[in-house]
């Protein structure tokens, strides 16, 4: 998260005010009906308002690696993502490249200590309706990253 300050080139009385904010931060992990006391070392904590702030700039990094000739075209405007906060939305013509996506962001995310949370994730599909001569939007959870589902 540090990284990240530094990366976008906050001063160095912010990078000292972000730094106390988390230097005493503590969480407590259950599982399995017990609880420990953990102190996280990566990340971006939840609920801070500044949150936007520091995680827009590492989907700025992602979305300028993706192919801007690759996406959605709704109405001749290529999208091929969005982002806000910790939220993300890749948009692809094929499965095939939305695999290859995703599969791109997983390794991207982990090298920033960061994970993608397959619970809260999902695929939408915008695809032919038939004879209704439309689109229609089909959602699944079913997907995997690097092979994982």
């Amino acid at each position: 998260m540090i990284k990240i300050a530094r990366r976008v080139r906050l001063n160095q009385e912010f990078l000292s005010y972000l730094q106390d904010l988390y230097k005493d931060y503590w969480t407590t992990l259950t599982l399995e009906g017990s609880s420990k006391l953990v102190h996280p070392t990566v990340g971006i904590r939840q609920g801070v308002p500044l949150s936007p702030l520091l995680f827009n700039p590492v989907w700025d990094e992602f979305l300028k690696t993706l192919d801007p000739g690759i996406g959605y075209s709704p109405d001749q405007q290529r999208l091929d993502g969005m982002a806000f906060a910790d939220d993300l939305i890749l948009f692809e013509s094929t499965p095939e490249g939305l695999q290859r996506r995703l599969d791109s962001l997983h390794i991207f995310v982990g090298a920033r200590g960061q994970a993608i949370n397959m619970e809260k994730s999902f695929t939408v599909s915008i695809v032919p309706s038939g004879h209704e001569k439309r689109t229609k939007m089909v959602t699944t959870g079913n997907f995997s990253v690097l092979g994982i589902p």
